[in-house]
């Protein structure tokens, strides 16, 4: 199979899996006057000052206002290109069952290309280009859960395990994201405040029943690759729509199935996908909020006014 390429520009691309990471490479602001100026949308970009920004059509809004809040990630400096020969992998359901017709991505900031996996579950992206920050990005972030790996710096990369693979609940099986309520889905609460605002990418999740909330629990001892093993996550969990945004940050409220003393201070971490870098760098991971355990030590959830601005994989550690 020859994979597709395609250049990636702030413009949003028609190809459902280029428009995966295309969809937030605008800068997202929002501001208590109008909470869509300074949105990034199709062919426009937002302004720090939260003017001048065009709001995207493929956007699906809630709420208005979101109080004095404003919404800007801290961004994260650019890479620099080397070339990515091939990328070789297998891709694994939980239970070590292969997944044929996973999405498959290789990608940088600049370029990206297209394939899906075989009957076995294996993938053999040719990809010959050189890219900015080259990672390997799977699954659709609809059906199972998205993880991005940075690639090493050989120009050829095969992984030698199997990548095993994190199943969403079955769609029809979420909750709706609105403002002023909470949102469950297994064991991740999502509390978005009065008047915030929600923007739901619908080139990503143009069916209604996948701009429902929902999470998987992912053991660490399965974790991606992606996952760095420096930040000692002890937590981590996959959620979706892949990549909504929050004006102001939504709180999460997670068990304490790590056991942790009431009174923990933690942080939350979440996980870059995104080309605009906005959030997270990247394959890479970045602080999202501080956070601690409930005083009765059975929930985690993010510290007052803190949260998270983007939904996508994040996990807790420590602090």
């Amino acid at each position: 199979m020859v994979p597709s390429k395609v250049s990636l520009s702030r413009t949003l691309l028609p190809n459902l899996f280029a428009a995966i990471t295309a969809v937030t490479a605008g800068t997202y602001g929002c501001s208590s006057e109008n909470p869509n100026q300074g949105v990034g949308g199709t062919g426009g970009s937002g302004d720090p000052s939260g003017a001048g920004g065009t709001s995207s059509s493929s956007m699906a809004s809630s709420g208005s206002g979101g109080g004095s809040a404003t919404c800007m990630g801290p961004g994260f400096p650019a890479g620099t290109p080397r070339l990515v020969d091939s990328v070789q992998a297998t891709l694994v359901d939980f239970n070590g069952a292969p997944l044929p017709n996973l999405a498959i991505q290789v990608c940088g900031t600049d370029i990206c290309f297209n394939d899906t996996t075989n009957a076995t579950g294996q993938v053999l992206v040719n990809a010959a280009s050189m890219m900015t920050k080259p990672a390997l990005k799977y699954a659709d972030g609809i059906v199972y859960a998205r993880f991005g790996i940075l690639l090493p710096p050989e120009s050829v990369v095969m992984f030698p395990t199997p990548l095993e693979v994190a199943r969403f609940p079955d769609l029809g099986m979420g909750a709706p994201l609105t403002a002023g309520q909470s949102a469950t889905s297994g064991d991740v609460t999502i509390t978005v405040a009065a008047g915030a605002t929600v923007e739901i990418d619908t080139l990503i999740h143009d069916d209604p029943a996948e701009q429902d909330f929902r999470s998987v629990t992912i053991p660490i001892a399965k974790a991606s690759p992606g996952v760095d093993p420096s930040l000692n996550l002890e937590l981590l969990f996959a959620v979706t729509p892949l990549e909504t945004l929050f004006c102001p940050a939504a709180a999460v409220s997670v068990p304490n199935s790590a056991g942790w003393p009431a009174g923990t201070d933690v942080e939350f971490h979440v996980h870059g996908l995104e080309i605009g870098e906005e959030w997270a760098p990247y394959g890479g991971w970045a602080k999202a909020s501080d956070g601690k355990v409930s005083a009765d030590g059975t929930k985690v959830e993010t510290a007052t006014g803190g949260g998270l601005h983007i939904l996508g994989d994040f996990g807790i550690r420590r602090k």
